[in-house]
């Protein structure tokens, strides 16, 4: 059926069944598997970006080059993964000119948290702290233009990941300061809402604990 129509439509949603099935590939421990239906969606989405340039096809080729990145990262392939975070950052960075809106500008945020994920994973801290400092940066606008919850975890994620930088670089005053300030907000989150989960650690209870960007 979609061989014969090849509607805009159609072919959006054989994308996203390749991505869906990406996804359950992988929870299944199947990366080849999902590295191929992963590759899949990304042609496809990439063919309707320039058939059609609107921005959910824009913003659909960004998430197809983030989900080929973070199974590349998955299989140890940390150069590849770069390259398709560096693609979506790009994309992401450009959408977020063209329509500012709030999604846009936190699809920036977890652009620069994967590559500074993939620089710690490679041990240059330097570079890691360089991509997690412009996490923060976007953290804080969005937490102070926004207030949301997820802001705020965002923000909260942003400072503990900064920590742990400093903490493996042995720097261990700026570390605490840090994670202070993760600390601050995670416990402003329990006290708010007092069932969200939480990463890394807790506020005080043990169901009290709240996921960050990654």
């Amino acid at each position: 059926m979609w061989e014969e129509t090849k509607t805009p439509e159609a072919t959006r949603d054989v994308a996203l069944i390749h991505n869906l099935l990406g996804g359950i590939s992988r929870v299944e421990g199947n990366l080849t598997e999902a590295e191929m239906h992963y590759r899949q969606s990304l042609k496809l989405r990439r063919q309707l970006w320039e058939e059609t340039k609107t921005t959910d096809a824009q913003q659909d080729l960004s998430l197809g080059y983030d989900s080929l990145g973070n199974i590349t990262q998955a299989q140890g392939e940390l150069a590849k993964a770069r390259e398709y975070y560096l693609k979506a950052l790009e994309l992401n960075r450009k959408l977020h000119e063209e329509i500012g809106t709030i999604k846009a500008q936190r699809s920036i945020a977890v652009s620069y948290h994967r590559l500074g994920v993939i620089s710690e994973v490679e041990g240059d801290l330097t570079e890691a702290q360089k991509y997690y400092l412009q996490v923060l940066e976007v953290s804080r606008q969005l937490y102070k233009e926004a207030g949301t919850l997820e802001a705020r975890r965002d923000l909260a994620y942003s400072y503990y990941r900064l920590g742990k930088i400093r903490q493996m670089e042995e720097n261990l005053g700026q570390a605490k300061d840090f994670y202070m300030q993760s600390f601050k907000l995670r416990q402003q989150l329990c006290e708010d809402t007092g069932s969200i989960e939480a990463r890394p650690g807790s506020c005080g209870q043990e169901k009290c604990r709240v996921p960050g960007i990654a």
